[in-house]
């Protein structure tokens, strides 16, 4: 059966707090209500009409400023520069 959607556990440290369900096959959402400064981990679980599968866990991320963006690469271009 297709995957109708997504659950994410958000966890501080070993504790899972409210899952947040996507009925939504979107590879891209947005998880609203995260405290500044604190560092989290997410487990995502697909499902369908069977059933939810098994959970994939991500890298810790700590909530706040993003970090400073990087680039390999600049030339100049007209007027301005290329960025990579």
């Amino acid at each position: 059966a297709p995957v109708q959607g997504y659950i994410v556990t958000p966890f501080i440290g070993s504790t899972a707090q409210a899952p947040v369900v996507f009925n939504s096959t979107a590879r891209f959402q947005v998880i609203t209500g995260l405290t500044q400064g604190v560092t989290y981990r997410f487990e995502v679980a697909a499902f369908n009409s069977i059933g939810t599968g098994t959970a994939a866990s991500s890298a810790t991320i700590v909530q706040g400023s993003p970090e400073a963006p990087w680039f390999q690469a600049a030339a100049p271009a007209d007027q301005g520069a290329t960025v990579k």
